[in-house]
């Protein structure tokens, strides 16, 4: 976090106001779908390390990313493109328990198909 907190402010270049300060206080704890697991298996190292990244910025902040319509309005969606190939994390975000499940990561094509079927099994 510490590391992180640094990083934030070499960009930023300026004092954290009292509301950034407390984002670094909160992380939200993570939870895997056991499918996630399998999809991390099957990825390239490089999406890794990018993955491995936003899976940190989400804990920090859950609502960073942008909500799902219709059936799938209760999940949150990341988005990010690696060496020019899109990429999704799907996760959902309980706040009483301050706990993140993330559900699936894949590329673009058929996500939302596979996203739909994955969680309305």
């Amino acid at each position: 976090i510490k590391k992180l907190k640094r990083e934030f402010l070499r960009k930023k270049k300026k004092k954290l106001s009292f509301y950034q300060e407390r984002i670094f206080l909160v992380i939200y704890k993570s939870y895997f779908h056991p499918s996630f697991k399998k999809d991390i298996k099957k990825l390239p190292k490089n999406v890794l390390l990018s993955a491995d990244k936003i899976t940190l910025k989400i804990e920090i902040d859950p609502f960073c990313s942008q909500k799902l319509s219709g059936d799938l309005s209760f999940i949150f969606r990341h988005k990010f493109k690696v060496d020019k190939v899109d990429y999704r994390i799907a996760y959902t975000v309980d706040n009483e328990l301050k706990s993140i499940t993330f559900i699936m990561i894949k590329k673009r094509e058929k996500f939302y198909e596979q996203l739909k079927n994955r969680v309305l099994e």
